[in-house]
């Protein structure tokens, strides 16, 4: 992945601003899942593209969590069986910090639980999945049943990415550099 380049400081500038476009109200970002291409095989991987600005992490299913309230930020992984464990092997959390800048990785109970305490029946910041269909192309369903989970707890989902769109549209020097390589 191109993002694989740039180092933790950049996530960090990047949901820093992020946090500044928003104001005080929780933001939850959540990445895109695998998709079953036959039997027990997958299409190869591609993250959702907001999720891969703010914590330059490609693994499947993963949840950002920022409060502007106590200023913290977590990283939901997956629960994983033993099975898929064995097969995927399990979440490198030293990993996914030093990737992303982000201090906290949490287990989905721990971290839905988290979400329940500080989202409940409030305004959430959240990268909407797109229509289920637009344009012949079907949505990966991941930001779809993250927004299912988020709505039954009566939090009140706004829509982020315009927000992202025009902090992602301004380039840093280190994007340009990217780019242009």
């Amino acid at each position: 992945s191109k993002y694989k380049m740039f180092n933790a400081e950049f996530y960090t500038q990047n949901r820093k601003k992020l946090k500044q476009a928003v104001g005080n109200e929780l933001i939850i970002i959540a990445g895109n899942g695998l998709l079953q291409r036959a039997g027990d095989t997958n299409f190869a991987f591609r993250q959702d593209s907001n999720f891969l600005y703010v914590t330059g992490i490609s693994e499947p299913d993963l949840v950002l969590v920022i409060n502007p309230n106590d200023n913290s930020e977590r990283i939901i992984v997956p629960h994983k069986d033993e099975i898929a464990v064995i097969f995927d092997g399990d979440a490198n959390y030293d990993e996914l910090k030093a990737v992303s800048g982000v201090s906290t990785i949490m287990s989905e109970h721990e971290g839905w639980d988290y979400i329940k305490s500080c989202a409940t029946k409030k305004a959430v910041h959240f990268n909407m999945p797109s229509e289920p269909k637009s344009r012949g192309l079907f949505t990966n369903p991941a930001r779809a049943a993250v927004h299912a989970r988020l709505t039954k707890i009566g939090a009140k989902p706004k829509d982020i990415r315009p927000i992202m769109a025009s902090l992602r549209m301004i380039k840093q020097p280190q994007e340009i550099t990217a780019i242009t390589q």
